[in-house]
């Protein structure tokens, strides 16, 4: 049962996806399940216990704020059952080392607290998130996750088992912070990454006390829902095996050069990498605004060697409605920048007054 849920949690293109492209979600969900782990290894945990949870959980806040789930549903679980020591333990020690971080940060100037809050001023969108929710769960894997996560929280709210109590309210409260994040235009799968490990976990509680059954339906039927799950395993890890990834010689070229891109994967080949999200850039732009005078002299004075527009339909492109770049920076670059080609979604500009090429 373990392994199914394991093998589950990680099958979904998603997920791969999000994991090999070094986000920083995988290391904050790590700590988080951590933490849960932490508590639910101990049946009656003890002060000691509470603070090793609550360490790892201000780790993975420090790391993604809205890994949240993990520390909410420890301290709501070990209210609930009483546990002050452990509770006082786990607060304090997450408050502690949380805070430590922050105020040393504080101390050298940067400035953390703004960053942390950056999100809250982008625009509302649900049905860009409808959209991200039913790529999500598409392919038949992501129903058998909720189904299988239903099944296990059912058990969860009838059965005995405290410790399942704790991840069935883990998955519920990851979920929750899922719906309500989702609804903001920068939001993508990762939100739901949360959620689809807390339901992947509560499935595989689910299928232990469904072996009894398994065995009883008779070796046909075990074939058939066998086949059904290698399928939907099958069918994640190939959706990733086709997605296309080029060659490293391919960005040999753009070493030493300063980039400007909508695409992080371009501006990241090149030296000082620069506005490494114009997405983000653009929203902080028009609702908090920040000013790109910055960005926009380098481009007046040609600072940038090459530049990487993503397009669709001949325009810059857009997500969720927002573009990936202001139309101020855009302005400057069609200004003091000339095409030098261009792919079907990319179009490679260089400073005018200079050499084709780079």
């Amino acid at each position: 049962a373990a392994w199914a849920g394991g093998v589950t949690a990680l099958a979904a293109p998603f997920v791969l996806f999000w994991y090999v492209s070094g986000r920083p979600d995988f290391p904050a969900l790590l700590f988080g399940l951590l933490g849960i782990r932490t508590i639910a290894h101990s049946r009656r945990p003890g002060w000691r216990t509470g603070v090793a949870a609550g360490i790892w959980c201000a780790m993975g806040f420090l790391i993604k704020q809205s890994m949240v789930a993990a520390p909410l549903a420890i301290a709501g679980y070990l209210a609930l059952r009483r546990w002050y020591r452990p509770l006082g333990g786990f607060v304090l020690a997450a408050g502690a080392t949380a805070g430590m971080v922050v105020a040393y940060l504080l101390l050298r100037g940067e400035p953390v607290l703004r960053d942390m809050l950056l999100m809250r001023h982008a625009p509302a969108a649900v049905r860009p998130a409808i959209a991200v929710v039913s790529n999500a769960l598409a392919g038949g894997l992501g129903l058998l996750v909720v189904a299988g996560g239903a099944a296990g929280a059912a058990m969860a709210l009838r059965g005995k088992n405290s410790r399942l109590l704790l991840v069935a309210m883990y998955a519920a409260l990851a979920a929750l912070v899922a719906m309500l994040t989702l609804p903001q235009v920068g939001s993508n799968v990762n939100y739901l990454l949360e959620p689809w490990m807390g339901a992947s976990a509560l499935m595989a509680c689910a299928l232990g006390p469904a072996a009894a059954t398994w065995r009883g339906i008779g070796q046909p039927l075990q074939g058939g829902a066998l086949v059904v799950l290698i399928a939907l395993v099958g069918h994640g890890w190939e959706a990733i095996r086709r997605v296309p990834g080029p060659p490293a010689y391919r960005y040999q070229r753009l070493a030493g050069l300063r980039i400007l891109s909508t695409d992080p994967t371009f501006t990241v080949r090149g030296r000082d990498p620069e506005l490494l999200d114009p997405y983000l850039a653009d929203l902080l732009e028009n609702r908090a605004g920040w000013s790109a005078a910055g960005v926009a002299a380098e481009i007046k004075q040609q600072r940038f060697d090459v530049i990487f527009l993503t397009e669709k339909g001949g325009r810059i492109s857009t997500w969720h409605g927002a573009p990936r770049l202001s139309p101020e920076l855009a302005k400057q670059v069609q200004r003091f920048y000339r095409p030098l080609c261009r792919t079907a979604r990319v179009l490679v500009m260089t400073p005018k007054g200079r050499p084709e090429g780079f």
